[in-house]
């Protein structure tokens, strides 16, 4: 192979590499609301590093005071407690991705809308943004080190 074709293979191969990490860290973001949604508790915690952290934050008015949850024990007892089929169904809605690959470590924001079933049908319950911290594993795979929840709309406001 002459010169040329070695640097263009090396790009080629510096771009798929790319796109690779790319899919990885969304397939992992996915992963989150499917899992959450289903009520997958042990797929939900594989999304997350053992000393993840997540916290769910609001500026509106009448919203409830951060929370936050480190680690993986506190973050198995958020799952364990968050609401599953068939006692409720709900859908995690990610959206927008932005996500930027640096390395092992990456960076990722997105539109989330919560929907929720009602005896009436679908009710939007909430929207807002995920910001996202990831880091690649020794396994090779993605996993969120730190994600924030920023709610900028809820019916909880009002509750």
């Amino acid at each position: 192979m002459c010169g040329d074709d070695a640097i263009r293979m090396a790009a080629l191969e510096e771009r798929v590499s790319a796109l690779e990490d790319y899919r990885a860290v969304l397939e992992t973001l996915r992963n989150y609301s499917r899992a959450l949604d289903l009520g997958q508790e042990s797929e939900w915690l594989e999304c997350f590093t053992e000393d993840a952290r997540f916290e769910v934050r609001s500026p509106l008015a009448g919203y409830p005071p951060p929370r936050v949850w480190k680690g993986r024990a506190r973050l198995e007892e958020f799952v364990n407690a968050h609401s599953k089929p068939p006692a409720a169904y709900h859908k995690h809605v990610y959206a927008m991705a932005d996500i930027a690959v640096d390395g092992e470590s990456a960076n990722a924001s997105g539109y989330v809308l919560h929907l929720v079933g009602s005896e009436s049908g679908p009710v939007m319950q909430a929207y807002g943004r995920y910001l996202d911290s990831l880091a690649r594993g020794a396994d090779g795979r993605w996993r969120i080190a730190e994600r924030v929840a920023e709610i900028e709309s809820s019916d909880m406001q009002q509750r």
